[in-house]
């Protein structure tokens, strides 16, 4: 699981002057081979932030004590973003403990891989064998 969360008021100055450096992390986020979820909560839908902490069942479930609010979940833990409001910083922080896991995940895919192909070569090997 790898969700991004924005909790913003619109009167909010902080808020209104984060929505490009939040266009351009979006488009940053579109290149990338691995993509959260992002949910954009306006704080008239805070139901909906009620519903995301029921959904995903998060280990803690995430709160809002000024806006605007970002934060990442991944497996299950949220992390709230307290940098630079600028999309390159942002990126960074969305992608900086992800990036190792994805890693270690796209390893043990194919390390399966290798696995799943020898495992076949053996039995086929096997098989070849009886037959004779």
């Amino acid at each position: 699981m790898f969700l991004l969360v924005k909790i913003h008021a619109n009167w909010c100055p902080h808020c209104v002057n984060l929505r490009p450096e939040w266009s351009k992390l979006l488009s940053n986020i579109n290149t990338k081979s691995y993509r959260p979820q992002v949910f954009d909560i306006e704080e008239q839908q805070m139901h909906k932030l009620d519903s995301l902490n029921q959904k995903y069942n998060l280990k803690s479930p995430i709160q809002s004590n000024g806006y605007p609010t970002i934060v990442k979940v991944y497996k299950g833990k949220p992390e709230y973003f307290q940098g630079n409001r600028d999309s390159e910083s942002m990126t960074k922080w969305l992608y900086e403990n992800v990036k190792s896991q994805t890693k270690k995940m796209k390893k043990s895919k194919k390390a399966n891989k290798k696995s799943k192909k020898t495992k076949q070569n053996k039995r086929n090997r096997t098989a070849k064998n009886r037959k004779i």
